[in-house]
């Protein structure tokens, strides 16, 4: 178990945004097995993207049959291709939003979210004459999907209409990310029509994701463990090379924003993380924290020795806090709370914004 944890491990290591499938095996000279053989990445892979889209508070909560105390925010994730299409996780809050004094959102409401995994299907498409200042006032045209929401577990009419925000280059674009989805998500009534529209957006976050994790979470250290939010520039931590040996690897920067956070529980414990941060698979290769299911194996780190955990479950938490990033340089396999996770190099600096590094 362990020899072929080690050679797994050898190809957790990937650039940004690299796509791993389910790795054939090379026979390793003894004949026990050997080294996963990287997959080549297929064109409908490369046409992929990921939809991520928030609705932020809903007050007073939307009424769904599928979530008995109403539906007080919507976040959507999806993997589609160029037609909007794909496998989505629909995410409904059930708590009401609370706020503080100042009026800043609080978060601690006892209800779980209720998580619906579903299918976006095309419907229509149309296209607008949308009003945009650059400068000068403007006619831009934009084209809108209508796409239909499915699954096992869904029983209302559900409806995404989704567009990219303003042309090529506008003001309102991200930056980082280029431009952002925005739309409505559409409850139909039995006669078909729409009965109710609640804007979603996909939301700013900082560079440097995935790779974040909230403050407490141990991380890996020579000579035992810090908490992230104690790391800093320059610290050392524990990086696991393509040999499956533990090494002292430098950190480089420590960013911290906003986001939303999921638990991922296994056998071996639970990790509390951000969708999107790739963890390194038993099996070989990476899978994102949003992706993992129950009976994936997962490579563990106990004692400096690699050992596969089983997954038993992933689930949105309903809270949004401030996570931590570890920059290593080039992205790097180390340790959090017991699990090999990769690290991820800062995005490009843009003019004007800072980039949140913890001194």
């Amino acid at each position: 178990m362990r020899r072929e944890l080690l050679m797994a491990t050898a190809f957790a290591v990937l650039a940004p945004g690299a796509v791993t499938a389910a790795p054939q095996v090379v026979p390793g000279a003894d004949g026990r097995g050997g080294i996963p053989a990287p997959q080549a990445v297929t064109a409908a892979q490369r046409e992929k993207e990921t939809l991520i889209l928030d609705s932020g508070p809903i007050y007073p909560g939307l009424p769904l049959a599928e979530s008995d105390k109403g539906v007080f925010g919507v976040y959507l994730t999806a993997e589609v291709d160029r037609k909007g299409e794909g496998r989505s996780t629909l995410v409904f809050e059930p708590n009401a939003p609370t706020f503080d004094e100042f009026g800043f959102r609080t978060y601690g409401g006892t209800l779980p979210p209720v998580k619906l995994e579903c299918t976006l299907n095309l419907v229509k498409k149309r296209k607008f004459l949308q009003r945009y200042r650059r400068g000068v006032e403007e006619l831009t045209e934009e084209e809108w999907l209508l796409l239909k929401i499915q699954g096992p577990k869904i029983t209302s009419r559900l409806f995404l209409a989704m567009t990219e925000e303003g042309p090529p280059g506008y003001q309102g674009a991200d930056r980082y990310y280029g431009r952002r989805k925005s739309g409505r998500l559409l409850v139909h009534g039995k006669d078909g029509k729409v009965q109710c529209a609640v804007d979603v957006r996909t939301p700013l976050i900082e560079p440097c994701h995935p790779g974040c994790f909230p403050a407490g979470t141990a991380i890996h250290v020579p000579g035992g463990t810090k908490p992230i939010e104690r790391v800093r520039e320059g610290d050392l931590v524990t990086t696991v090379g393509p040999d499956g040996v533990g090494s002292p690897g430098k950190v480089t920067s420590v960013f911290v924003t906003r986001n939303r956070l999921v638990e991922v529980r296994t056998e071996a414990g639970s990790l509390l993380t951000t969708e999107t941060q790739p963890f390194s698979l038993a099996g070989g290769g990476l899978r994102a924290a949003g992706e993992l299911k129950a009976g994936n194996r997962i490579c563990g780190w106990n004692g400096g020795e690699l050992r596969a955990v089983t997954v038993r479950s992933v689930s949105a938490t309903g809270r949004e806090e401030s996570v931590f990033n570890l920059i290593l340089g080039d992205p790097a396999i180390f340790v959090a709370n017991g699990f090999l996770v990769r690290s991820k190099p800062p995005a490009p600096a843009a003019p004007g914004r800072p980039e949140g590094v913890v001194p």
